[in-house]
């Protein structure tokens, strides 16, 4: 598969960092987040999964119909637990994933969610014949998914952590790791002696779903899903994976990364067409559609800084990703695969 040359570029050069929504999960049948408040709603008999599809089918937005469950849940703490059991109903993989199940959980996903196991295998090139490393080409990951699975399935596949989990402002950083924040929050599946702690090692407390919470970030400009999400735009060129770039979170803060690169290059003497087309700066994975769709979705990116990476099937994502990863003519995605 044919790789951008400013893409390739920003990866030899280790500047690239991955961004990763729901569609990552999906093949392992996680809910995207439409789904799962219809899954939530399930657990509230005053709501149920009928009145919650009649409400997304009459134009409410899923953070509208998430506050009217938080406010029928006793406390935040039986309402995050819920979330977790509606995010991880139909995951397919029924064993806790430890040292004894890594092997039988990698042979799973390989065969069950080849999107997750090439993200995965991005993440680490080998050391020796049995050792592995976090990839240092991946500066870092940015998901806005609630979900362990990547964290999950990097632990097993190099029998090591080569990801940081950073969920929350006080997370200490990694020399030795890649650091993978989670904005939204972060739940983990299963409780084993990795996870004694399990509130030490997610933040169920930092669940942003309701229209309430999204209002909370906006006015909170100095809080850390915004200050995290401004830092990494500027440091960092993203390939975006598993997104529908429909975020608002996102958005707002591509578009205020953009416009400020722009501003500055400005000031530095570039002409207008030249600091645009500098600041044009992040990818993100889309599906051929229509003509007129994937020109107007072209426009909806640009607006933002961010250009579309045409596939013509989801399933095309390992190709890339395997193409990128042997680009510098370092490492074998068969050795890390």
């Amino acid at each position: 598969m044919r790789i951008p040359k400013d893409l390739q570029t920003a990866f030899v050069d280790r500047h690239l960092a991955l961004g990763l929504g729901a569609g990552v999960s999906q093949a392992s049948k996680l809910p995207e987040w439409n789904e799962l408040v219809c899954r939530l709603a399930e657990q509230f008999p005053n709501v149920g999964r009928q009145s919650a599809e009649a409400l997304l089918a009459a134009g409410y937005d899923a953070t509208v119909l998430a506050t009217i469950l938080r406010a029928s849940a006793p406390g935040k703490k039986e309402f995050a637990e819920l979330v977790r059991q509606a995010l991880y109903r139909d995951f397919p993989f029924r064993p806790v994933v430890g040292k004894e199940t890594h092997t039988q959980f990698v042979a799973h996903i390989r065969k069950t969610n080849p999107t997750l196991h090439a993200v995965g295998t991005f993440c680490g090139v080998r050391e020796t014949q049995r050792t592995f490393l976090p990839n240092p080409r991946v500066r870092a990951v940015l998901t806005l998914n609630l979900d362990a699975l990547l964290e999950m399935y990097t632990r097993a596949r190099f029998r090591k952590r080569v990801l940081r989990t950073v969920e929350r402002a006080a997370a200490d950083a990694s020399s030795s790791r890649i650091h993978s924040y989670h904005l939204h929050g972060f739940l983990v599946r299963d409780f084993t002696s990795a996870t004694r702690r399990r509130e030490a090692v997610e933040s169920a407390d930092r669940l942003i779903l309701t229209e309430q919470q999204y209002f909370d970030v906006v006015a909170d400009a100095n809080g850390f899903v915004n200050y995290t999400l401004l830092y990494l735009l500027r440091e960092y060129r993203f390939l975006f994976i598993g997104l529908s770039m429909r975020d608002p979170n996102l958005r707002r803060a591509l578009h205020l990364s953009f416009k400020e690169r722009i501003r500055e290059l400005l000031a530095e003497g570039e002409t207008e067409e030249t600091a645009c087309a500098r600041s044009l700066r992040h990818w993100a994975v889309m599906k051929k559609n229509t003509p007129e769709l994937d020109s107007a979705t072209t426009v909806l990116l640009e607006v933002i800084g961010v250009k579309p990476l045409w596939i013509n099937e989801w399933a095309d994502i390992p190709a890339l990703l395997e193409a990128l990863y042997e680009s510098p003519g370092e490492h074998s995605w068969v050795d890390a695969a």
